[in-house]
């Protein structure tokens, strides 16, 4: 399955960059196509504001070492389901070590609704 892109290079709050997928009906059935293989993913809930900006309400903060198979059976599938994602935001990371770091400040910073655990860096 190829998402479609909304966005490059775009910060999420103070943090970037992203780039933006819709997920306008992903049901974690199936791997998705991405033309990067390493990266920390956001699922997000992306919505306009009263002012006509663009805001997202993070959902969950992951880490992967291959973008093309993580999200089918995705272990937080039913709970992500739930709460109606519509973005998934991917930063890139070409470092295995950086994968780490960025997931760890990203939770501590955002605190998602449904990550358990905080990952130390």
């Amino acid at each position: 399955m190829k998402l479609k892109q909304i966005n490059s290079n775009v910060k999420i709050g103070e943090k970037g960059p992203f780039d933006l997928y819709e997920l306008d009906g992903y049901d974690f059935s199936e791997n998705i196509e991405f033309p990067i293989k390493k990266g920390v993913y956001v699922f997000t809930k992306r919505h306009a504001n009263e002012d006509g900006a663009i805001s997202h309400d993070i959902l969950y903060v992951g880490q992967t070492t291959d973008l093309n198979s993580r999200f089918q059976g995705h272990h937080k599938a039913e709970e992500l389901k739930k709460m109606k994602p519509n973005c998934l935001a991917i930063h890139k990371c070409d470092i295995d070590e950086e994968l780490n770091y960025v997931e760890a400040a990203l939770i501590d910073l955002w605190n998602p609704k449904l990550n358990d655990k905080h990952p130390k860096f």
